[in-house]
């Protein structure tokens, strides 16, 4: 009853509207233009929904991703951050020696967050959640357009438009002498009833329409697989490409809407701002090339009748523009990859050719199909080793080839039975292109890769969830707001999924272990696991997992240089000069292997040696700051001072936000006795880097020497807020009460503070007579505790 009150509804609003533009039109045409716009549904406006379902994504997301807000940086996050830390204007980023040019738009975006939060990593997870929001908002947006038009009408080409008078037909449309127009309502009615899974029917109303488009965009913003865009920091990237992709697709679809007559200056702006998101796109990620296939595909699908008449006069107009870009492009690349390759032959560097390539991402696409149908997390892992295909005859491939055809032909008869489905199918392959076809490229199979392709697949995934549920209704007589209940359990499944994955982001080697335990034989995963417990100072397990990198690889220069790193961390400098040497061996261009062999040579007293390496590692790059430090600090231990602080100078001009290096300089000014100058570097270093605990230390230390108490109490009091355990701190502290602030009590805490955590201190026998003195002098006496 609720179809017939709404059709009724729709045909009177039509014969009112078209009667009018009866009136209004000139000549002798007896047929009547379709409505502007689809029916806008009898559900809650347009507006106050497009704001509703904003504000559920938001909350949704904020939900799901909650527990991931403060994840570390993992992999290359850090990497990209030092890429961009000497940001001040677009220009200077430009020269970083590192940076991907054509990647400039999420570089921007890191370097600003960089100067807003530095090394805290909330600001850039936000950022991403923030992103991705936006990114299902718009999938929310163009889904419910092309529900409007590939839904509500069976074949919403130019065939269901009529011309206005003295305009003249696009490609494949109807004109003058053409046969006339058809009722797109007679279309609805009269749609078979055995085709109810792709008939506009179960969208008749734009409630529906609203609501399943809404729903589309929930499953892809909670989907599992997603958090190896969003909560992985540097993947941004591919959060940004795909923001700017949709957003130059919706409005290239705002601005060649079918059936809907829009002004010049509409168009003209709508196309405006699909090139310019177009542009941004590009020089966010290479993907971005695929739109103009998409946005053929659409055409092709919506707006034009006659096909193959438009791809006739397409390929004519365009066939030149293609010869020139062609040329240009093909003795661009000539210079990396051969023009022609040999079908088995290994390719650009590359140690495995097109045909392995092929054969192998035939899986790896039937692999990501799996991942998105089950996103359970223990498929997921950030390093999977896909194995290469040397073969087409394998069981794997051919089973994956017939599964992809079938999807191919399956797309063909969708064209003409639901477009939005086959468009769906369309998107995802299009968008597959750059790193699943026919050239090779490091990492066969990453998870992030299927963001973008994504949306073509739950476009139709969720298209017939809700179809099949409608018919299901339909026939078993259920109340229409169980259709629904699929959704709710999905999102339910996904939420808890999205939630599971991210807690592996939740430390700096849970991420690593699990793909070390899903990828045995990868020596990444391994090497990654290492560098983690490296940096929370687990050095005897980080030298297991080097060494099992050594024996999956023995030539991995990183796995040297990183045993290198733990057994100097372990007090074992012969054996971390024996393993900088063998990464030397390996790979002689790598710098931080020269510059920390040259810490190992300084600590042992070897200065000309360490010199020498610091040296090497400044003429193979000559923008590495570290090196500099370190040179600064073995020339302020010779009394070179006024060398030492020319060399961290170079570095600080290099780095203006090195906090390390202002630190250096501070302490090179302290030797002078200049206690202003080094106030002001420490000062300079604490603001830079808020964690420092040496800065603050020095900081306070300058500020009782300038008799300046309260604030050496306050830089003593942060030091302690960033190390609560710090024996430093606690006894400048309690010095600091004792003699100048004549606050015993606080004194006398934080010397047994200093001396609980560091009982055989090079001072811990002076510092105990002081403590009994101190008890003795205000009257009382310890019967436990370190100080007897």
């Amino acid at each position: 009853m609720d179809d017939r009150r709404t059709e009724e509804t729709m045909s009177q609003g039509d014969q009112k509207m078209n009667n009018q533009e009866a009136k209004e039109m000139k000549g002798p045409s007896p047929r009547l233009p379709v409505s502007p716009s689809p029916p806008r549904g009898d559900g809650m406006g347009r507006v106050r929904f497009h704001w509703l379902a904003l504000g559920v994504m938001v909350v949704l997301a904020l939900g799901i991703y909650a527990n991931a807000m403060h994840a570390p940086f993992q992999f290359d996050d850090a990497d990209s951050i030092d890429k961009v830390r000497t940001f001040d204007h677009i220009g200077r980023l430009l020269k970083q020696p590192t940076l991907y040019k054509h990647r400039i738009v999420p570089y921007l975006t890191l370097a600003v967050d960089y100067r807003l939060w530095g090394h805290r990593t909330f600001g850039y997870h936000l950022f991403n959640v923030i992103v991705h929001v936006l990114n299902g908002f718009l999938v929310y947006l163009i889904t419910l357009r092309l529900f409007d038009c590939g839904l509500r009408i069976a074949d919403c080409g130019l065939k269901n438009r009529q011309p206005e008078i003295g305009e003249e037909a696009a490609p494949g449309g109807l004109g003058r002498g053409q046969s006339e127009i058809r009722d797109p309502r007679s279309e609805i009615d009269d749609t078979p009833a055995q085709s109810d899974f792709f008939s506009p029917k179960a969208l008749r109303d734009g409630s529906s329409r609203q609501m399943l488009a809404l729903m589309i965009a929930l499953l892809f913003l909670t989907h599992p697989l997603q958090t190896n865009a969003v909560t992985y920091i540097v993947e941004r990237i591919v959060l940004l490409v795909t923001f700017f992709y949709f957003l130059a697709f919706y409005a290239f679809i705002r601005a060649y809407p079918p059936g809907e007559k829009i002004g010049r200056m509409p168009k003209a702006l709508w196309l405006l701002g699909s090139f310019g998101a177009f542009f941004l796109a590009l020089w966010s990620k290479e993907i971005a090339a695929t739109l103009p296939a998409v946005v053929l595909l659409y055409v092709l699908l919506f707006v034009v009748e006659d096909r193959r008449r438009f791809l006739l006069k397409g390929a004519l107009v365009l066939f030149p523009a293609a010869l020139v870009v062609g040329v240009i492009g093909v003795s661009y690349l000539h210079q990396h990859i051969p023009l022609l390759p040999k079908w088995s032959e290994p390719v650009g560097g590359f140690y495995w050719g097109v045909k392995q390539n092929i054969y192998t991402q035939i899986n790896v696409i039937v692999g990501y199909i799996k991942l998105l149908v089950f996103p359970l997390p223990r498929f997921m892992n950030i390093d999977r080793d896909v194995p290469l295909v040397e073969t087409f005859w394998g069981g794997p491939t051919v089973l994956s080839a017939l599964i992809l055809t079938g999807v191919f032909l399956s797309t063909l008869w969708l064209a003409g039975r639901s477009k939005v489905i086959a468009f769906g199918i369309g998107w995802f392959f299009i968008a597959l292109i750059p790193s699943s076809s026919v050239w090779p490229i490091w990492d066969l199979m990453v998870e992030y890769r299927t963001y973008l392709p994504g949306f073509g697949f739950h476009l139709v995934f969720g298209s017939l969830v809700y179809l099949v549920a409608h018919a299901v209704a339909a026939r078993k007589g259920i109340r229409r707001a169980w259709i629904w209940a699929p959704f709710g359990v999905l999102l339910i499944l996904y939420a808890a999924g999205t939630i599971q994955r991210n807690r592996a982001f939740n430390d700096v080697y849970g991420l690593w272990k699990d793909a070390a335990l899903k990828s045995p034989n990868k020596w990444r995963p391994h090497n990654n696991l290492a560098d983690a417990y490296e940096q929370v100072g687990n050095y005897e397990e980080a030298r297991k997992e080097y060494r099992t990198v050594l024996k999956l690889d023995p030539g991995r220069m990183r796995a040297y240089y990183g045993l290198g790193n733990v057994y100097h961390e372990m007090g074992r400098p012969e054996e971390a000069i024996a393993a900088y040497q063998r990464a030397i061996a390996v790979d002689s261009t790598f710098a931080l292997s020269h510059n920390n062999l040259g810490i190992v040579y300084d600590e042992l007293g070897r200065s000309d040696l360490a010199e020498e390496e610091y040296g090497k590692a400044l003429r193979l790059k000559p923008d590495f700051v570290k090196p500099y430090n370190n040179l600064a600090i073995l020339y302020a231990q010779r009394g070179e001072l006024e060398r030492a602080k020319e060399t961290i100078a170079r570095a600080i001009r290099l780095d203006p936000k090195y906090a390390i290096g202002h630190h250096t300089l501070g302490k090179i000014y302290a030797l002078q006795g200049k206690w202003e100058q080094a106030g002001l570097a420490f000062e300079r270093a604490v603001h830079e880097k808020p964690d420092f605990l040496e800065a603050w230390c020095d900081l306070g230390d300058v500020y009782n020497t300038q008799e300046n108490y309260g604030k050496a109490e306050e830089a003593y009091q942060k030091a302690l807020r960033v190390a609560p355990r710090s024996s430093r701190a606690h006894r400048a502290l309690g010095m600091l009460y004792l003699h100048f602030l004549k606050a015993p009590e606080k004194a006398l805490h934080h010397l047994r503070k200093a001396l609980a955590l560091d009982p055989e201190g090079f001072d811990a026998e002076a510092m105990r007579r002081l403590v009994r003195a101190l008890e003795k002098k205000m009257g009382r006496e310890t019967s436990s505790g370190p100080n007897g």
